[in-house]
């Protein structure tokens, strides 16, 4: 190099300098005219710093070097008759690529970096080591500069400017520029911190880019307005920020994330509010063409599914969305095929917005969808959150006053004082956020179609699911394309026209081999070496891939002669058989780099620089050299930001590896160390995710610690109404106290845990769930175990605790018609409520015996359980109850006390207060009590046979079980008197069997006699009579007696239609079936037998008794 260039390869003002740039990190500059040719990629071989990567012997470089065609070096490295350019200068005009002997314009971006050197009170530091420090940064700026084809125009004390698109333009000079940008940032971020706690030295840079058109001279560095701007701009930059002009967003925005940036006019501005910050890289950039080799990879072997997605893409017209969810294992190519996909629809300008899901947030409610969003409206400095959404919000046409405070309570951001914190209920601000993030990504693009891309839909969290089921149902009313892709064992159940799927399998033997040419550059190779590597690879991409790279580098697969060859040295038996063994062995390969990957690992697929730096037990250079040496390796990429950079396993499966490489202990003790410094240094993550820190503090073996952390989620999962991640959430709690040592401490912890997870059971699974009476009598015996800590229990029982699980398990055994248990439960719990004087216990109960005493058949002695309920409700304290038990005590009695009323004949009443129940349960927005209103509407509808009602009525239930899918065991309560209005059976019968199966049987009867009349109405009467004789058998074990008069007449007027006559068999079911309804109160089923005996009597005296007792009950 320096024959080449007529300077020393290393120059210093002293000896200290050069012996400092030696012993730098940092790359020995080339001269940019040799950049990309073959002689400065040995060049780089040969002065690499780092011995692991550089040319090994001189046996070898030589090697290298006889290769090189010196015929395409053409031109001066440097012009003729000037004396040697000094350092400042290396990166000159390139005149080996000047073509043009005129003056031409051009499109260049101008970055300008200052940097500030800053020594503490306490430092001890001469002028000279200063100096060479400044020089250093200066350096490095230039090196980084260079390595993303800067053309360095020139370095004024310690400013430095650097042009892209000179002294040769291409597409990507302003996102070179961009990511020189983001690169300097975090250096000289990383460099700071080490020189500080070296030397007691801070380093400070701001940078500042601008774009436009210039007038190129030869041989003359472009200068005026652009570089003005970019220079003048640095006076108004903030420190470690970087602020672009308009030009250089309209440019970028594609690619890097920016948000507006007010500042006061001057000098070289022309519009001083079109000035922005920019922030990091997009999600897309961070992989893109300038990304490590696999993003370059030409993707090979799925031109037909990349064609399907394009033709669904293109289908795709105004409110007519699409989705497409791409299937398979892992390695197989899917993120690939994402990638190229959004690549083409970014060029073409279209908008493309992403997010993954990933294991560490799979507790973690809407984290993808609200990553996804944050990134989109610009959010990225947490003291800016709120006016950002506030101007999202409302260009979404969303009521901010709502929004923001729920929004903020969901993601743990501060308030402020601003707002009001909400006080709506938790299904209410659940349905104001889906609103509202809904709102948001519909706004994404209102002008015309954009994509959604969610990978690793395995991974997703329950709420982020049902969030997103909520969006599908929506797709053929909006204008977007939805794009997921999952492993195969994910299921989903979007009941859509507008969704396909696309199952990607392994590649054939023809694409595999053009894979692997593609990856030797089209370079030839022997047939033995590639059906090694295809026979090996079993068609993976990812295996194909990284084995051929693997023997590329181990030298196991050697050029002789121009072909590709097996080296005669190569022994199969050292090469990994299987994809998992061959990511162990690249691990293995990167040295001490290897304990930082797994460290890494154990963080997550993905992590954050700090994070690492602070959990790891290396000082923060090696941190940073073991980093670059995984991003060497092309086992990570950097997701670069100004602020919280991260980093990202290049796959799954890479992470995976690194993780298992760890021995048990060692898992333990760095979860440990990873939790601690959560815990200690990192707030925003204890409070956001606070089951993440448990799961480490569970990795570590810390289980009191997960336990507390992991409990905190649940409380705040439950108050929310995320019972699916309540659920889980609490059954790892479990897992976690089952390892702790029995005694109070975990005997507390579990009676907590089962307080949380029975009503989310209740939603999830229904009253009758068998582990609902696991739980309750396991909380029982809990309480019996603690009863001596009096303080512990006085504080549980006036929260309500022990009371639900007694009501659960009273609840459970009613669903499941143990009628003796459940009638025992409710009144131990009504007389220990009336002695303890416990109001809401009190209340909670009596609808429960209400609703038994109804089902028993005493239907006037109900009324007075319902009256005394309401009248003890109190609407300021008693809402809470709701999201205890899993519904409201107000309408629990409203709805029991309106079926009551409704057998009894009184209907006009029964509507009254069933609406007055429902209404209720809407003002609260809770919606598991909206549901049951729902079901005993359309039953009360039934009872009048008024099929236009019920009609109504199955519309209003469908449309809410098809928005809240999780309350589905329900739906089937609601949907049998939809079947009876329009003849359908095979569903009845179904439903009957799924009761009996599962045990949850109350209301058997009455749905039975549903049946029983729809057989009736399609003259299926040997059915119809069957049926009818098989649930009286079951009324009379069950002693489910309120609906057992309808059963009798229906069986008498099955058998009468059968016969076409009445008989005195028929006469006596009928009289059986009126005298059992006339003993109970049950004014409307004594009317139905009525009218069905009157049917059939021939008797002119029995015949006139009737229509009187009919003329009495109307």
């Amino acid at each position: 190099m320096e024959c080449l260039t007529g300077q020393p390869a290393i120059q210093g003002s002293n000896v200290a300098e050069v012996f400092q740039k030696q012993l730098n990190p940092a790359d020995v500059p080339l001269p940019p005219s040799i950049f990309g040719h073959s002689l400065g990629k040995v060049l780089n071989r040969v002065l690499e710093k780092n011995h692991t990567r550089r040319i090994a012997s001189a046996a070898l470089a030589y090697e290298e070097f006889s290769k090189i065609n010196f015929n395409t070096l053409v031109g001066q490295v440097q012009p003729q008759k000037e004396t040697a350019l000094q350092s400042d200068d290396a990166t000159e005009v390139n005149q080996l690529v000047w073509r043009s002997a005129h003056s031409e314009k051009r499109q260049i971006t101008v970055l300008c970096a200052k940097l500030i050197l800053s020594v503490s009170d306490h430092a001890v530091m001469d002028m000279e080591t200063l100096e060479t420090i400044q020089k250093d940064q200066l350096h490095l700026c230039k090196d980084v500069g260079v390595r993303f084809g800067a053309h360095i125009s020139g370095v004024m004390a310690d400013t430095i400017v650097m042009c892209f698109g000179y002294p040769q333009g291409s597409d990507n000079d302003a996102r070179r520029a961009g990511r020189t940008a983001l690169e300097l940032i975090g250096q000289l971020q990383k460099r700071s911190t080490l020189l500080f706690a070296n030397h007691g030295v801070a380093l400070e840079i701001r940078i500042a880019m601008n774009s436009g058109t210039v007038l190129i001279k030869h041989n003359t560095a472009p200068e005026g307005l652009v570089t003005n701007t970019a220079f003048n701009l640095l006076y108004t930059t903030p420190p470690g920020q970087i602020l672009a002009t308009a030009t250089t967003r309209k440019l970028l925005d594609a690619h890097l994330e920016f948000e507006e940036f007010t500042t006061k006019e001057f000098s070289g501005i022309v519009n001083a509010t079109d000035v922005y910050l920019l922030t990091g890289e997009r999600q897309t950039e961070a992989l893109s063409n300038l990304s490590p080799r696999s993003a370059d990879q030409k993707m090979i072997g799925r031109e037909k599914e990349q064609k399907q997605i394009f033709t669904t893409w293109e289908s795709i017209q105004s409110n007519n969305g699409k989705a497409i969810v791409i299937k398979g294992q892992a390695g197989i190519g899917k993120s690939k095929l994402i990638y190229e996909t959004k690549k083409q629809l970014i060029n073409n300008e279209f908008i493309v917005r992403e997010c993954r899901c990933l294991p560490e947030h799979q507790n973690n409610a809407l984290h993808p969808v609200f990553e996804m969003l944050k990134r989109d409206i610009g959010i990225h400095d947490p003291e800016l959150v709120i006016p950002h959404l506030e101007e999202a919000l409302k260009e979404a046409n969303c009521d901010t006053e709502k929004a923001i405070p729920i929004i903020c309570s969901w993601f743990s951001i501060p308030l402020g004082d601003s707002y009001q914190v909400s006080e709506a209920s938790p299904t209410e601000q659940k349905e104001i956020l889906y609103d509202a993030l809904e709102k948001l990504v519909f706004h994404i693009d209102t002008h015309k179609k954009f994509t959604v891309i969610i990978e690793d839909l395995h991974w997703i969290d329950p709420t982020s699911l049902d969030f997103l089921s909520t969006i599908i149902s929506k797709l053929d009313q909006k204008n977007f394309f939805l794009l997921g892709t999952a492993r195969p064992e994910f299921k989903y159940d979007w009941n859509s026209e507008n969704i396909s799927e696309i199952s990607l399998q392994t590649l054939d033997q023809i694409a595999t081999e053009s894979l692997i040419k593609d990856i030797l550059s089209q370079q030839p190779i022997a047939s033995a070496a590639l059906d090694y590597i295809v026979e090996k690879a079993d068609g993976i991409p990812l295996f194909i891939e990284d084995l051929t790279r693997m023997l590329l580098e181990e030298k196991y697969l050697v050029q002789e002669e121009g072909t590709y060859t097996l080296a005669q040295s190569f022994d199969a038996t050292s090469v990994p058989v299987t994809l998992k063994g061959l990511l162990n062995a690249r691990l293995d390969h990167i040295g001490f780099a290897k304990e930082t990957a797994q460290l890494a690992a154990a963080i997550g697929r993905e992590f954050t620089y700090d994070l690492l730096v602070k959990s790891s037990l290396h000082d923060e250079g090696m941190v940073q050299t073991n980093l670059n040496a995984l991003m060497d390796a092309n086992l990570i990429y950097h997701h670069r930001k100004v602020q919280n950079e991260k980093y990202v396993f290049r796959h799954a499966l890479i992470r995976d590896a690194a993780y298992d490489s760890m021995v048990s202990l060692l898992k333990q003790e760095v979860h440990g160390r990873i939790a601690e410094t959560i815990e200690s240094d990192f707030d925003d993550m204890v409070r956001d995710n606070p089951f993440e820190l448990a799961e480490h503090y569970a990795n570590a073996k810390s289980y009191e610690k997960a336990i507390h952390h992991g409990l905190n989620k649940t409380k705040f999962s439950i108050r929310r109404s995320l019972n699916q991640e309540a659920y889980n959430e609490s059954l790892k709690c479990l897992e976690w106290i089952e390892q702790c040592d029995e005694g109070i401490t975990s005997w507390k912890n579990e009676l907590e845990t089962n307080r949380i997870i029975i009503p989310a059971l209740m939603v999830l699974e229904g009253y009758g769930s068998e582990q609902i009476e696991v739980f309750s009598k396991r909380a029982m015996q809990l309480e019996e175990l603690l009863k001596d800590d009096v303080d512990f229990m006085e504080t549980f029982q006036s929260s309500g605790a022990d009371h639900t699980s007694n009501w659960g398990l009273a609840q459970y055994h009613h669903m499941r018609s143990n009628r003796k248990e459940a009638m025992y439960l409710c009144k131990a719990m009504i007389r220990k409520a009336r002695k303890t004087e416990t109001r809401q216990n009190l209340l909670d109960s009596l609808p429960l015996m209400g609703m038994f005493v109804t089902t028993d058949g005493f239907l006037p002695e109900a009324s007075a359980h319902f009256e005394e309920a309401l009248s003890l409700y109190n609407k300021d304290l008693d809402v809470e109850i709701a999201f205890r038990n899993g519904i409201d005590p107000k309408v629990h009695a409203h709805v029991n006390y309106a079926f009551s009323l409704a057998l009894q004949g009184d209907i006009e009443a029964a509507k009254r207060h069933v609406k007055e129940g429902r209404d209720w349960a809407i003002q609260i927005e809770h919606v598991p009590s909206i549901a049951i209103t729902n079901v005993y509407f359309i039953q009360i509808a039934w009872l009048t046979r008024d099929e236009k009602w019920i009609e109504e009525l199955n519309g209003i239930s469908t449309t809410f079980f098809e928005e809240y899918p999780e309350m589905g065991f329900l739906a089937e309560y609601s949907n049998v008197y939809n079947y009876w209005r329009i003849g359908k059976t095979e569903n009845q019968e179904g439903f009957s069997e799924m009761r009996i199966v599962s045990k949850q049987t109350y209301l058997h009867s009455y749905l039975e006699g549903v049946l029983i009349d729809t057989l009736s109405n399609l003259k299926l009467y040997d059915q119809a009579i069957e049926r009818a004789k098989n649930a009286i058998k079951w009324c009379e074990n069950s002693d489910e007696k309120a609906f057992l008069s309808s059963l009798y007449h229906m069986l008498a007027n099955a058998q009468c239609a059968k016969q076409g006559k009445i008989s005195d068999t028929e006469v006596e079911l009928f009289e059986t079936a009126i005298e059992i309804a006339k003993k109970q109160g049950a004014g409307i089923l004594e009317l139905h037998a009525c009218n069905a005996y009157k049917s059939w009597v021939k008797d002119q005296q029995k015949e006139e008794i009737i229509s009187k007792r009919i003329e009495s009950l109307n």
